[in-house]
This record gives structure tokens, C-alpha cells and sequence, in this order.
């Protein structure tokens, strides 16, 4: 398994599973001035992801978490769009990469190797790692 799957296929799940699955497998676990929290279990009941909604778009912080429990990634979003910081981490929980996304585009980024070691990615580098894998 790479060390975070790619951000756009995380997102996708993660909007399926607010967008689609909603009735049946989300939990809604609070509701604050139109503020939304919810949250979908696996049949096993582990938590695999918690996000905030608000005028029915996926709208503040997303987390998406590892079957261990370990977080995957962490993800921004404004009015249903990436946007701001996004961090992918490693199963054991260390930082894997973080990318700058404005309205749901990859404007920037840096990756970290296994030993911490951070490093920019160019533009090629960062459309392959957000739209296929690292």
C-alpha cells in the first residue's frame, strides 16, 4: 500500500460517502448553527472518516482514517471543494506530504521521505501525486 493514496481519490470517497451514503452509513453527530459533523463507521464499527458539512456541501475539515485508526489524511474544504492545506500521512502516522489546493486545484506542495527529509514538488511532480499515486 503507498504511503497515503492519492488525495483525489480520497476526496472522491470522502464526498460519495457525505453525498450518496448519507441516509444510511453517515451519522450525524451534531448540528450547530447549520454546522454539521458526521461521521462513517466500517461494519465493524472502526471510524473511517468525520466531516463537517454546511448548507448541504461538504464545507470545513475532512479526515479520512487508516483500519488501524491512525489518521490518512486531513483534508480543507469550502463550499464542496478542496481548499486551503491538505496533509497525507504515513500508516504509522508521520507526515507523508502536504498541498496547497485553492477552490479545488493543486497549487503547490511538498512531499516527506520516510527518514522527515522535506521536498517541493515541481508542477509535473505535483499533478502525478495528487492525480495518480506517490
Amino acid at each position: 500500500m503507498s504511503a497515503y493514496s492519492n488525495i483525489f481519490e480520497i476526496k472522491s470517497k470522502f464526498d460519495h460517502f457525505y453525498n450518496s451514503d448519507r441516509k444510511n452509513k453517515v451519522v450525524e453527530i451534531s448540528n450547530n448553527n447549520g454546522v454539521v459533523v458526521f461521521e462513517k463507521y466500517d461494519n465493524r464499527g472502526a471510524l473511517m472518516l468525520r466531516g463537517e458539512a454546511f448548507n448541504g456541501k461538504i464545507h470545513g475539515r475532512g479526515i479520512v482514517f487508516y483500519k488501524n485508526g491512525n489518521v490518512h489524511c486531513v483534508m480543507n474544504y469550502r463550499d464542496g471543494e478542496l481548499d486551503g492545506v491538505a496533509h497525507g500521512y504515513y500508516i504509522n502516522g508521520s507526515l507523508a506530504l502536504e498541498i496547497f489546493f485553492k477552490t479545488g486545484k493543486a497549487i503547490s506542495g511538498f512531499y516527506y521521505k520516510k527518514s522527515g527529509r522535506k521536498a517541493s514538488m515541481t508542477p509535473s511532480q505535483l499533478d502525478r501525486k495528487t492525480k495518480d499515486a506517490l
